[in-house]
């Protein structure tokens, strides 16, 4: 499809989850493409459903296999516009998911990530991606309810 737009904006529908571990801290990763920090996820695959994606995408970035999922926010708008360094731009719709199931052994580095953490709220750095921002802070906030901006 980019030998065909360019670097036009595409309409992509990616999914991630906060995973949250029993002493109440976030994981989050360090993404290589941009050096910030963020959730684990990313972008749909065709045939795929959301929760489907989410769990594929929580394994592929972190080696982690997660167990129950809520959905707690459905985000769009200029927050969810991502310029990657080729200059491709992608406008997301980011479906998010919540959870304090997982096992597993968590990966630090892999070809989409520098390293792992989890992250207590008072430590949750500045650094995060602008597209993870709104729903990192919400449950910083506390909020697991769904929302949809």
């Amino acid at each position: 499809m980019r030998k065909m737009i360019g670097h036009a904006p595409l309409v992509m529908t990616a999914c991630g989850v906060l995973i949250e571990n029993p002493n109440g801290e976030l994981l989050l990763q360090r993404r290589k493409d941009n050096g910030l920090w963020g959730l684990p996820g990313g972008a749909m695959e065709p045939g795929e459903t959301f929760e489907e994606a989410a769990r594929r995408e929580v394994r592929e970035e972190t080696g982690l296999l997660v167990g129950e999922l809520k959905l707690v926010g459905i985000y769009s708008g200029p927050d969810q516009i991502l310029t990657y360094p080729n200059g491709d731009v992608c406008c997301y719709t980011g479906i998010v998911f919540y959870t304090t199931q997982f096992m597993g052994e968590l990966l630090q580095e892999t070809n989409e990530t520098w390293e792992h953490r989890f992250f207590a709220k008072s430590e949750i750095p500045d650094t995060v991606t602008s597209y993870d921002r709104r729903m990192v802070d919400r449950w910083i906030s506390g909020e697991k309810e769904l929302v949809i901006i």
